[in-house]
């Protein structure tokens, strides 16, 4: 098998016609555009045997101007950045190989550094029978990102006086059979409704849902698994219906609002429903570990139009980050409607649940715990020490076949996202190692101005 992961850096840098449009230059070139100083150039990539790495200096993806400055981040502090993030990789892949008998799936993942889009990157397979290499265009499952994907139209609606997030959902969704308590979206949203999760082998289904309504057939005639607000339980179905009290409460169609109101004003080209007939191609194969075996296998074919608003989108790592940049320049929401969504819900009783609406918050402690099975603790605890006082919020994802992670930390002057995503249930552990070195490297240049 060729190893798709390693090897030298091709570095040719060319200035191209700034008159073109990024369009444009795209279609010319063989590989990624990026914009230095309001030029467009033809920056370093990176060969693995038939992959290409993309690495992006500079790139704004903001309504806002962004201040790479305040991040204290040059060329060389982020080459450094992403020579460490390489090697993190490496040794996750190193892994793979180790209990699948040599073979290894793919991965792709992106960072953005104070308002800018550092680095992204393909690494692997995206296909392993074919040798098919993941690019920074292969399409991957989002799975539960979807949700913090979707959460921009619960407070766009909210500001329009559509809805209220704590009138009980039957005001704008009648259909929904009634329940013995009454609940709201923002309950909903927060996983506090007492809608229950998958059961048996519904994750599973492979039945196409024409709409969003269609779908709720599964669970809507079940009773509530628990008085509303008394608990937190993590519900994917919450999120179904929640979908259509949206739809209900707008008088719009849920994936006609995710285009227009979402992934078109954020830039989002490459973020599309699953499971539909205008389903772009592009999609990468999807994998499961087979322990018993210890093999890649490849995954039961499965058709998410039950769940988009939950976990039904497939998109790209720099899709991602140009979302999680256009929620926080104000592009999409206000910074207190932002701040909405990322304020921890709490139960009846008074305990936090560390989850906001649709966003998961101090997500760090637990990113590093699963991190911990597979990198030494010395390593754990270098990025534990580099995330200290920085405040995380954002979310994680599994799919058939496919895993997600989207974190951003946060101190007082900078901010720093990663989204990466993996072609199997073996989930990307490098993403917050790799975070950490952009924030390293920002934080030493910092500390020697």
């Amino acid at each position: 098998m060729s190893d798709c992961r390693r090897g030298k850096h091709s570095v040719d840098y060319k200035l191209l016609q700034p008159d073109l449009s990024a369009r444009q230059v795209r279609e010319r070139a063989p590989t990624s555009i990026y914009v230095i100083n309001g030029e467009f150039m033809l920056l370093p990539r990176k060969m693995f045997a038939g992959s290409v790495l993309g690495v992006c200096l500079l790139s704004s993806a903001c309504a806002m101007e962004p201040d790479l400055d305040a991040c204290q981040l040059d060329e060389a502090a982020l080459g450094d950045a992403i020579s460490r993030s390489e090697a993190w990789i490496d040794g996750y892949f190193s892994l793979v190989e180790t209990i699948s008998g040599g073979a290894h799936h793919g991965t792709s993942v992106a960072v953005s550094a104070c308002g800018q889009i550092v680095w992204q990157a393909g690494f692997g397979f995206a296909d392993i029978e074919t040798q098919t290499p993941v690019t920074i265009e292969s399409l991957f499952r989002a799975g539960s990102v979807a949700k913090t994907l979707t959460s921009p139209l619960l407070v766009q609606a909210e500001a329009r006086g559509d809805l209220d997030l704590d009138a009980d959902i039957r005001t704008y969704f009648p259909a929904f059979p009634q329940k013995e308590y009454e609940f709201s979206t923002r309950q909903l949203a927060g996983h506090l409704a007492g809608i229950r999760h998958y059961a048996g082998d519904e994750f599973a289904s492979n039945i196409a849902f024409e709409t969003v309504s269609d779908g709720l057939v599964i669970f809507q005639d079940d009773p509530l698994e628990f008085e509303p607000g008394t608990q937190w339980s993590y519900s994917s179905y919450g999120w179904n219906l929640l979908s259509a009290v949206v739809e209900g409460a707008t008088g719009r169609d849920y994936l006609e609002m995710m285009q227009s109101d979402v992934f078109d004003p954020a830039g989002m080209d490459s973020t599309f429903a699953e499971g539909r007939a205008d389903t772009p191609d592009g999609q990468v194969t999807y994998y499961s570990y087979d322990q018993q075996n210890q093999a890649m296998v490849v995954a039961p074919a499965v058709n998410n139009s039950v769940k988009w608003a939950s976990g039904g989108f497939i998109s790209t790592p720099t899709d991602l980050l140009r979302f999680g940049l256009a929620m926080e320049d104000g592009t999409l929401v206000s910074p207190e409607a932002f701040d909405v969504l990322r304020e921890t819900l709490h139960t009846n009783d008074g305990e936090a649940t560390n989850y906001g609406l649709g966003w998961a918050i101090d997500m760090m402690p637990r990113q590093l715990g699963g991190t911990a099975q597979v990198y030494s603790e010395e390593d754990v605890a270098r990025t534990t020490a580099i995330f200290e006082g920085m405040t995380s919020y954002g979310h994680t994802g599994g799919s058939m076949g496919s895993t997600t992670v989207f974190v951003t930390v946060r101190d007082e002057d900078t901010s720093f996202t990663v989204a990466a995503m993996s072609n199997s249930g073996i989930g990307p552990a490098y993403a917050v190692l790799v975070l950490g070195e952009f924030v390293a490297a920002s934080q030493e240049a910092r500390a020697g101005e």
